[in-house]
């Protein structure tokens, strides 16, 4: 009797621990199941960010391409030819320093140049020009201290 209750303790305890033995087998295969699904999806994602930057390269390399065939022509051409090509309202001659300048920057009220750049050579500046010109790039309009002062007065 006494070895009866014993074998039907031991029993349980062998159900017991074969029905624990199997959910944690169940554990480790959807663990492992659940992993193998993590890295087939970063699989995935890594070859997508790899495409993505093959095109990200190859457009750039399209645009630099472009860019260069743009402004290719303008390393070509002499004065006289950059003279008659482009608009040159925003160049300008300084005497007093001897150099020649490019406008990237207008009062909107009195029309003073507020920033520029500037060149030693006349050839440079155009290039400069014509390079600013040909991409859209048009002088910005701020407002001097001087008329942001008077119209502070006029507004007092």
């Amino acid at each position: 009797m006494l070895l009866g209750i014993i074998t039907k303790k031991l029993r349980k305890e062998l159900h017991d621990t074969r029905k624990l033995l199997e959910r944690e087998k169940q554990k480790g295969k959807e663990d492992a199941q659940e992993r193998q699904e993590l890295e087939i999806r970063i699989w995935k994602l890594e070859s997508e960010l790899r495409t993505y930057q093959y095109r990200e390269k190859h457009i750039r390399d399209v645009l630099k391409y472009e860019y260069w065939e743009r402004i290719r022509p303008l390393y070509i051409m002499g004065t006289a030819d950059l003279k008659r090509s482009i608009r040159l309202e925003n160049l300008f001659f300084d005497r007093d320093e001897k150099t020649w300048g490019v406008v990237e920057s207008y009062c909107l009220q009195c029309g003073k140049v507020l920033r520029a750049s500037y060149f030693s050579q006349e050839l440079e500046a155009l290039r400069y020009l014509a390079m600013k010109q040909m991409l859209g790039i048009a002088p910005a309009f701020d407002t001097c201290m001087e008329c942001y002062q008077e119209s502070l007065r006029a507004c007092a």
